[in-house]
């Protein structure tokens, strides 16, 4: 099984009805996850979530040379890996979702 782990560095702002938040980012496997009250939410492309009250408006992986990448695949989610992707759009230091 699968844990969420948190990816040190990285943060995401979410919007829920209005109400800005900054949360820590995790990843379960390759997938991009927010902690939203005592569970999680799914981060997708665009500023899409698995909520469908909540927005991600921007992810921040902290420093360039953490040694991962969060990129955004053509599958409406956000993928995480170890180093730059071949063939992917890198999410570099910050992605943005809708504001």
């Amino acid at each position: 099984m699968s844990l969420f782990h948190v990816i040190d560095d990285a943060q995401v702002i979410i919007r829920n009805k209005g109400v800005y938040r900054q949360m820590k980012v995790y990843r379960r496997g390759t997938e991009i996850y927010a902690a939203h009250g005592t569970g999680f939410i799914k981060l997708m492309a665009m500023g899409a979530t698995s909520h469908p009250n909540v927005t991600w408006i921007e992810v921040d992986t902290g420093p360039e040379d953490n040694g991962y990448t969060i990129f955004q695949g053509d599958n409406r989610k956000l993928s995480w890996i170890g180093s730059d992707p071949v063939g992917r759009k890198p999410g570099g230091a910050t992605t943005k979702g809708n504001s």
